[in-house]
C-alpha cells in the first residue's frame, strides 16, 4: 500500500511476473519446427484469441480479475507511514504496517524479453543442420518432397537447362471486364458509369527478373498505334483487383517484414532457388484433389525471408500447377490482433505452359485472395481474383509485343 497525497487515499499495486517463454529455437538450432498447415487462430466471446493465448479479463465494465490487494486495518481516510522516528503516524505507525514490495528481477525481465524477441524471430533465421537420422517420418517426408520437386524439373525440361535460364522478361496483360467511363465537369467528377465487356487483355506492367533481383515496371498508358483499342477502353475496376493481389499484397506488414516478403520475391524467382535454395525447407504432406488435378502438396519453409506456403505439382504432369501462401505464426497472431479478422491467404493457379528457350514456364497466372487485406475491424474483406496473361522472353530476348490470346493453349 502506497499513500498519494494529492488523491487523500491509500491504493493499492500489484505486481505480476510472468514466467519467461520457451527457450526460441534461434537460440537453440538443436530444436527444429514442427511443420503446421497455416494454422487458422480461433476466436473467444471476448475477442480474438491466438494461438497458444487465453482470452483476456478486461477490466472495462466492472472489476472482474481485479485484485485489489489486502485491506487496510485502523481508521478510515488516515495516511500510512512506515514505522520509526519522523514517520507521519509517529508511534502508532505499527498499528498500520507497510506490507513490503516485491522484489523485481531486473536481469531476468530482460532475459525474459530477448527471448521473447528471438522467438518471434525463429521462422525468420533457423539454422538447418544436417539430418542425423534419414530414417524417421520427417526426413522421408523430406526426400519424397525433393523427389516431386526434382520430377517437376525434368518436365520443365531438365535442371541444365532451367539453370541457362538467367533472365526473364514478361509483359503483363491483366484480363479486364469493365470499362469505366468517368464524366467531369472542369475537375470535379459528376458521373461514373460502368460498362460490363467480355473478358479482354489489358497491359499493365513489365516484370524484369535477374541476377540483381526483380524489377516491375508500370505501364501506365498503352503505346499509341492507329488502331489500339485501349485508348477507348478505362478498366480501372479491374486495376485496382490488380494491384491488390499482385503489386501492393504485403502492404499491410510493417517495413521489415514488408521487405522480407519483396526480397523473397526478387531473389527466388528462379525455380530451383524457390524450392532448394539455401535455408528452404521442403516436406511432403499428402495428396489432394485440386480442380481438375489430383497433386501432390508439398509445404515451403523459406527460413531466410520468413515465409510459409505450400505447393501443388501435378501427379499426371509432375507440373507445378498451384500454390498458397500465407503467414507465419507469430504474423498470424499479429495480424489478428491488429486487423481482427482472419489472416489472408493468397491462392495462385499456374496455367498455359509454353516452351521458352527449351523450358517450360506458366504463361498465364490465376490469384485470388482478400481485396483489401490492410482493412481493420468491422470491414469486410471480400474474396478478389485476377488473371494475368503473360509474353516472356529470357536472356536478353524481348517478349512479344502483340496481344496474347485469351483462350489456352492446346
Amino acid at each position: 500500500m502506497v499513500y498519494n497525497p494529492l488523491a487523500g487515499a491509500p491504493q493499492s499495486y500489484r505486481v505480476i511476473l510472468e514466467p519467461p517463454p520457451a527457450t526460441s529455437t534461434y537460440a537453440d538450432p538443436l530444436q527444429s519446427l514442427a511443420p503446421s498447415r497455416l494454422p487458422i487462430p480461433t476466436f473467444s466471446r471476448g475477442g480474438v484469441v491466438g494461438p497458444g493465448q487465453s482470452p483476456s479479463l478486461g477490466m472495462e465494465g466492472g472489476t472482474e480479475g481485479h485484485d485489489p490487494g489486502p485491506a487496510a486495518e485502523g481508521v478510515e481516510g488516515l495516511p500510512l507511514g512506515a514505522s520509526g522516528t519522523g514517520s507521519i503516524l509517529g508511534e502508532k505507525a505499527s498499528a498500520f504496517p507497510v506490507p513490503p514490495l516485491p522484489e523485481v528481477d531486473f536481469d531476468a525481465l530482460l532475459v525474459a524479453k530477448l527471448r521473447q524477441e528471438l522467438a518471434e524471430r525463429e521462422q525468420y533465421a533457423h539454422f538447418q543442420l544436417p539430418d542425423a537420422d534419414t530414417t524417421d517420418e520427417r526426413s522421408r517426408r523430406r526426400s519424397r518432397a525433393r523427389q516431386i520437386v526434382e520430377r517437376a524439373l525434368a518436365a520443365m525440361g531438365g535442371r541444365e537447362a532451367l539453370g541457362q535460364i538467367r533472365e526473364v522478361k514478361a509483359r503483363v496483360w491483366m484480363e479486364a471486364l469493365e470499362n469505366v467511363i468517368e464524366i467531369y465537369s472542369g475537375t470535379r467528377l459528376v458521373h461514373v458509369e460502368v460498362l460490363p465487356e467480355p473478358p479482354f487483355p489489358f497491359p499493365v506492367s513489365i516484370w524484369q527478373f535477374g541476377p540483381a533481383g526483380f524489377v516491375d515496371t508500370p505501364i501506365h498508358s498503352p503505346p499509341l498505334t492507329p488502331d489500339n483499342p485501349f485508348l477507348t477502353r478505362n478498366p480501372s475496376h479491374s486495376k485496382r483487383r490488380y494491384d491488390s493481389l499482385f503489386e501492393t499484397r504485403w502492404a499491410f506488414f510493417p517495413t521489415k517484414e514488408r521487405q522480407l516478403r519483396e526480397q523473397r520475391e526478387s531473389f527466388r524467382w528462379p525455380f530451383i532457388e524457390h524450392f532448394l535454395g539455401a535455408n528452404v525447407e521442403i516436406t511432403y504432406i499428402s495428396t489432394e484433389t485440386l480442380g481438375e488435378h489430383k497433386a501432390e502438396v508439398i509445404q515451403v519453409e523459406d527460413y531466410r525471408y520468413g515465409s510459409h506456403s505450400e505447393a501443388f505439382f501435378d501427379q499426371e504432369t509432375g507440373l507445378l500447377v498451384a500454390s498458397r501462401d500465407g503467414l507465419i505464426p507469430a504474423e498470424q497472431q499479429w495480424y489478428i490482433e491488429n486487423h481482427r479478422q482472419f489472416p489472408p491467404v493468397w491462392t495462385t493457379l499456374y496455367l498455359n505452359y509454353r516452351l521458352v528457350q527449351g523450358v517450360l514456364l506458366p504463361h498465364t497466372l490465376q490469384r485470388s485472395g482478400p481485396s483489401c487485406p490492410e482493412c481493420r475491424g468491422s470491414v469486410t474483406t471480400r474474396t478478389a481474383e485476377m488473371a494475368v496473361h503473360l509474353t516472356i522472353g529470357a536472356n536478353g530476348g524481348e517478349p512479344d509485343p502483340a496481344t496474347p490470346s485469351l483462350e489456352p493453349a492446346e
